[in-house]
């Protein structure tokens, strides 16, 4: 007993030692800039992203991602079960982006950071993110650069629809009646800037 008690020590022991080499060796391999550049890709590839931001009143926002004021923003209501984990519903599907300067040298010791990063000049969107697959997707529409995939959600998702000052009276009535019709509990605002602060405010119409 004693004799084969050593063996298997041995035994262990050496695989044990063989497997670190091994997995050393992986990761240096994995860890080259191509090599992260293409696991990054494939999964970016596979992964979709759902992206919210926590506040209304980012001017940069209004300007880059709602037309320069004419266009609208969706507020959400985070405690919708739609943003549940569903194995555990104490627990939510988004990810706080985390913004950083530099890159990460071994992604596989954090790869969610990988994916949920910025450099820090971003750092003013305030990102929170939803991931979903493929599988996800219930209708994709052809645009360029890239395609835009749709995805649905319940109607309790939406709190209320926010529109930027310039939006013409088209958008606003094209708002009012898909509210009315399909997110009745929903409120409906115009957001402006303060020309003494600089702050959006928002009032209802």
């Amino acid at each position: 007993m004693a004799i084969a008690g050593f063996y298997k020590e041995g035994i262990d022991k050496q695989f044990r030692d063989g497997m670190a080499s091994a997995l050393n060796l992986f990761e240096d391999y994995v860890n080259t800039d191509l090599v992260r550049e293409q696991f990054l890709q494939m999964f970016g590839n596979d992964m979709l992203c759902f992206s919210l931001s926590e506040e209304f009143g980012i001017l940069p926002m209004w300007a880059f991602y709602a037309g320069n004021h004419s266009g609208i923003v969706i507020e959400v209501s985070t405690e919708s079960s739609w943003f549940k984990n569903k194995d555990d519903i104490s627990k939510t599907r988004l990810h706080k982006v985390h913004y950083i300067d530099g890159v990460f040298d071994e992604i596989l010791d954090n790869p969610q950071a990988a994916f949920g990063s910025k450099t820090t000049v971003w750092s003013y969107e305030k990102e929170w993110r939803m991931y979903c697959g493929p599988n996800d997707i219930e209708k994709t529409i052809s645009a360029s650069p890239d395609p835009i995939h749709l995805i649905g959600f319940p109607s309790d998702v939406v709190k209320s629809v926010i529109v930027g000052f310039r939006a013409s009276d088209d958008v606003i009535a094209g708002v009012r009646r898909v509210v009315n019709k399909n997110y009745p509990h929903a409120g409906i605002f115009l957001a402006a800037p303060n020309n003494k602060t600089s702050a959006i405010e928002i009032s209802p119409i």
